[in-house]
């Protein structure tokens, strides 16, 4: 994933003004359509082996949402490429998870609070040394996934001294990291905590945090649906502030999350 930096300006959804009681005006039925996209992975979109959605976090916070606003969540497979422009047209209501920085136009798009951080992490096996610097990982083959990019290691990338091993998902850099085909993989910390509970991972792999800031994550919200429902980035900014959103990720994580390092290198 791409480390976020200073985040430019952007709309946040509790500041577009809306029209004062227009939800009660709608009807309890009114969809709340949301882009679940697979790519989005495990635990925050969850899909069994024919492809149907089962939950994760996104279902986790946006059925929340639609219950506080008395509407029927809808839950859509959009490819990635669609997402932006149907959010723009209000073809959907909502997509998580997103971040300005990684959007086209950030500005026409309406955002939530932050929902909550995500740490890239370095993956190894079992009684691995601690990877804490770039060094650490000079010669070895480092499982990436395809077409993400990775600034804090793409010096070493480009010149050779960290071997970049592409795959199209985690479960395939995971299965080249029990097969010793790679001897590391980077990922986050969500979903590498959400692996070794439900056993993808060995409990006893070695997770240890890259040296850059963490992630903030947010949804992304068509503007049209913010000026219909401006109650929703107070609905959700509670469900930070009460701790919600930590424990619905606490039950992926078996409560566990991996410290941060941020140190320069």
């Amino acid at each position: 994933m791409t480390p976020l930096h200073a985040v430019g300006l952007f709309m946040l959804c509790w500041l577009m003004p809306g029209p004062r009681g227009a939800l009660a005006a709608e009807p309890a039925t009114e969809p709340l359509r949301v882009s679940v996209n697979e790519a989005n992975g495990r635990p925050f979109v969850l899909y069994d082996a024919r492809s149907r959605f089962r939950g994760g976090l996104a279902r986790d916070i946006m059925d929340h949402l639609a219950n506080q606003l008395g509407r029927r969540p809808v839950y859509l497979n959009l490819p990635r490429a669609r997402v932006e422009s149907w959010l723009r047209s209000g073809k959907i209501d909502a997509a998580c998870f997103l971040a300005p920085e990684w959007v086209r136009d950030a500005s026409k798009l309406s955002w939530s609070p932050v929902l909550f951080h995500i740490r890239q992490v370095i993956v190894s096996p079992p009684k691995a040394p601690a990877v804490t610097r770039p060094q650490d990982l000079f010669g070895k083959r480092v499982g990436t996934l395809l077409n993400y990019t990775y600034p804090v290691l793409a010096p070493y990338f480009d010149d050779g001294r960290i071997l970049r091993a592409d795959a199209p998902s985690f479960a395939s850099n995971m299965a080249k990291l029990e097969r010793g085909r790679i001897d590391a993989l980077l990922y986050d910390d969500l979903a590498s905590l959400f692996a070794v509970k439900d056993g993808s991972l060995p409990a006893a792999v070695r997770i240890d945090p890259l040296w850059v800031p963490d992630n903030p994550v947010y949804c992304a919200f068509s503007p049209a649906f913010v000026a219909r429902a401006p109650e929703s980035c107070p609905i959700l900014q509670a469900a930070v502030d009460g701790g919600q959103v930590e424990r619905w990720i606490s039950a992926y994580t078996g409560g566990r999350r991996v410290a941060s390092r941020t140190t320069d290198h």
